[in-house]
């Protein structure tokens, strides 16, 4: 991996033309050195966050990245390295731009304004880009405008943009959080960024967006765009989920593992456990995580799931499938059904999918599936719609899976209690799954909304699996640390 050398110290480089021409080329540096100005006496806390931040900004000047969504944890310093220091350093190099700064409130767009324009009027700033003067005209709070023609004007959904046009905008957190579960709110702001702001760029091939928040919800700006190709993301969670590769400079990687903290100097352990405990599961995974969820999910922690590079296949304790059955109405739940293996007394899951299927269709499909993947057990929920279920799949078996494969089981707890016992076998790395799983993610994000989310079959298809294993587990074998070890593999 390539190394790139740290910026040098403020104060070890000489005010000279050497040291301005350095402001004008490195973006690191020249946010170190408007951070000293407008934080006089504060020292920066270094991090490599702020290089993947700069990296990325590069590449938006370079024209490598038109469209950029960076979203990451509050006080991590992204809004004030776009809006305020990165706007200046773009209007050094060419005065002739406008820039669009869009905020959620005038109070935030106001304070921010007043950043830029401390940097943008200071004597080390003027010596590093001469040709960067303000216009003769008076400037409101919100404007500031160069005698090139160029600006900065920051401004609020609310506020008009007639007669504006821009080379880049920059959309910084521009819902409020106290909407984040207001749907037609979001809806209202999505609405007018994507038919009102859209409209005001001076070249539609050369315009450059940025979108830079913290996540507040599931209907947000970032949920907006999320699907769009156009735009590249840069998320960093306060604590990292799976294992990630970063980009912080050309050839240049971090790699974030899993359980890796961001920040570890100011998102402590102990300062994210006091923000979840005050601001509730699904804010925290929302703000923190950058997994927005619906109001009273998020109360499980999906980092403990451990993963696999393959499932075993051979020399098995046993194999099944796990099913919650649902009615097949296209107005109702969805079926799921999972396959799980077992080995050295660890429970491999290998599939998971679901689907709204009447019941012949479904006992149908049980045993294709059973047939086709070689699967021994059945473990069905026996309770509502599922006892009819149960005693199809009942009829369909022969006296010898009707004695050893056939297990009904009848849920005796509420479902948040028995998903967090499979938590436990999970904590325990008793319980995986494959890390390139084409479901994977679908399941997950299922597991993140629960039991909040608008569907929860295949968590508790989960759930039914983990409990089958768990209170069998006088069949199988004894799983060791090293049987674990030699299957844990960091995603």
């Amino acid at each position: 991996m390539a190394q790139k050398s740290q910026p040098a110290s403020l104060s070890a480089l000489p005010t000279n033309d050497v040291f301005f021409a350095a402001l004008r080329q490195d973006l690191d540096l020249f946010v170190r050195k408007a951070f000293q100005t407008t934080n006089p006496g504060v020292a920066l806390r270094e991090n490599w966050h702020l290089r993947a931040i700069t990296h990325h900004l590069r590449m938006v000047s370079q024209g490598k990245v038109r469209k950029l969504c960076i979203n990451m944890s509050p006080r991590t310093l992204k809004s004030y390295i776009v809006s305020v220091a990165y706007a200046a350093f773009e209007l050094g190099h060419d005065p002739s731009k406008s820039i669009i700064v869009v905020h959620h409130s005038q109070k935030l767009a106001s304070a921010l304004s007043g950043l830029f324009r401390q940097i943008v009027t200071s004597d080390w700033y003027l010596a590093a880009f001469p040709n960067m003067k303000e216009a003769a005209t008076k400037d409101t709070e919100l404007i500031f405008r160069t005698s090139k023609g160029g600006g900065r004007i920051a401004l609020t959904p609310e506020m008009g943009v007639t007669g504006l046009g821009a080379d880049l905008i920059i959309l910084d957190d521009p819902i409020d959080a106290s909407n984040a579960y207001n749907q037609t709110a979001c809806l209202k702001t999505n609405t007018w960024i994507d038919q009102v702001l859209s409209t005001r760029v001076n070249d539609p091939a050369k315009c450059r967006f940025i979108l830079v928040q913290q996540r507040i919800g599931e209907y947000d700006t970032s949920a907006h765009i999320a699907d769009r190709k156009e735009w590249t993301h840069l998320v960093l969670q306060a604590r990292a989920e799976q294992t990630v590769e970063i980009p912080v400079g050309p050839g240049e990687v971090k790699i974030f593992r899993k359980g890796e903290l961001l920040h570890p100097a100011r998102l402590s352990v102990k300062f994210l456990e006091e923000q979840r405990e005050q601001m509730g599961d699904a804010a925290f995974m929302a703000q923190y995580q950058q997994h927005p969820v619906p109001v009273g999910a998020g109360v499980i922690d999906i980092s403990l799931f451990n993963y696999c590079k393959s499932a075993p296949v051979h020399h098995l304790d046993y194999s099944f499938m796990s099913i919650d059955p649902a009615s097949g109405s296209p107005d109702g739940s969805y079926t799921a059904v999972q396959l799980f293996r077992i080995r050295h007394g660890l429970l491999f899951m290998t599939h998971s999918f679901r689907g709204k299927w009447p019941h012949p269709k479904l006992v149908d499909i049980i045993f294709g599936v059973r047939k086709q993947q070689n699967i021994q057990g059945l473990v069905l929920e026996h309770a509502g719609y599922g006892i009819g279920i149960c005693e199809s799949v009942f009829e369909h078996l022969d006296y010898e899976d009707r004695s050893h494969n056939y297990h009904v089981i009848t849920p005796r707890t509420s479902k948040p209690d028995r998903m967090f016992q499979a938590m436990l076998q999970v904590k325990e790395k008793n319980v995986f799954m494959p890390s390139d799983a084409p479901w994977k993610e679908v399941f997950l994000n299922e597991v993140k909304a629960f039991p909040g989310g608008e569907f929860d079959d295949q968590v508790d298809a989960f759930s039914q699996a983990v409990h089958f294993y768990r209170t069998r587990r006088q069949h199988w074998s004894v799983p060791t640390d090293n049987d674990r070890n030699s299957y844990l593999h960091l995603t």
